[in-house]
């Protein structure tokens, strides 16, 4: 898989369109990004939204991350996104997750923007995002548990960090959440940001699998700050520059997970990007989790057209 992967990433690197598409339909963007941190953390992550015509586009991605302690985690999703004015934009997402500990992950994602400018009548874009999800995690169906560990899931490689480590219950773990995004220009050069997502357990223990989700090298959705067990909250506040073909910006992220000894996690971040054509943007971000030491490196690429 990481070969395929790594063979997906720089193919990409050739796909240039000769030119914009005769027909009316919404822009084709293409992303690749690659991540690397402590302990041989890794991550490669390829997706795109493909616009099919002026109302609907095709979201589709695929990423995969491992370090030196545990299993590789992959995930895969694709979906629908419509654009039908200003306020009626419903995205609708499949999600599938393979975790360590012979655990995988189905669900769906649900989402719509908003345009708030559009209150005010102002002239710069104010946009509002609004998602439910929901993923149930399972055991893939293992004979029986590791001697030395009854009833516990255990990674091939071992555990290599902190965290609870608990039984998977055969029902599964049904984890819900509602998260937000909004971006806002302040004017012509500024910009700012933030986001949040809290995190339900519907029907579960407060322990119940942990250990396959403990595993995960790094969080999917804010890789820059490790996990300690199931996610409780995310959030993160931030804000960019623009100067001709350079944008240059900053965040800081917090997250913590249930059950955890280690508190509120905070990773403050930069990042930078250089708009090399009209289609093509490269970027790439510095982050640091303060309480485990750790950093993170990401750099990517955006073709659009």
């Amino acid at each position: 898989m990481f070969r395929i992967l790594l063979l997906l990433q720089v193919a990409v690197v050739c796909l240039a369109p000769a030119s914009h598409a005769e027909e009316e339909r919404r822009m084709t963007s293409l992303y690749t990004e690659l991540s690397f941190g402590r302990d041989a953390y890794r991550a490669q992550s390829l997706s795109a939204q493909i616009g099919v015509d002026r109302v609907f586009a095709f979201p589709i991605g695929l990423s995969r991350n491992v370090n030196d302690f545990t299993d590789a985690t992959l995930s895969f999703f694709a979906g629908g996104d419509w654009d039908f004015g200003p306020n009626l934009t419903p995205r609708v997402v499949l999600n599938f997750y393979r975790e360590p500990n012979s655990v995988i992950g189905l669900g769906i994602s649900l989402s719509n923007r908003f345009h708030l400018e559009g209150l005010w009548e102002g002239r710069r874009a104010s946009v509002l995002t609004l998602g439910v999800e929901g993923t149930r995690y399972a055991d893939r169906g293992v004979a029986s548990p590791v001697v030395g560990d009854s009833g516990l899931f255990s990674s091939k490689r071992g555990r290599g960090r902190g965290g609870s480590t608990s039984t998977l219950l055969s029902t599964g773990v049904l984890q819900s959440s509602v998260w937000l995004n909004w971006n806002h220009n302040l004017s012509d050069l500024w910009t700012i940001s933030t986001s949040g997502q809290k995190y339900f357990y519907l029907g579960a223990a407060p322990v119940d699998g942990n250990a396959a989700i403990s595993d995960r090298p790094f969080v999917p959705t804010q890789s820059q700050l490790l996990v300690d067990g199931f996610p409780e909250w995310t959030a993160d506040l931030g804000g960019s520059a623009w100067f001709e073909s350079w944008d240059i910006g900053a965040r800081i992220a917090a997250s913590r997970a249930r059950n955890s000894s280690s508190g509120v996690l905070f990773a403050p971040a930069i990042n930078g990007g250089w708009h090399a054509t009209e289609i093509l943007t490269l970027g790439g971000t510095i982050s640091h989790a303060i309480q485990s030491s750790s950093t993170l490196v990401s750099m990517n690429a955006e073709w659009v057209w």
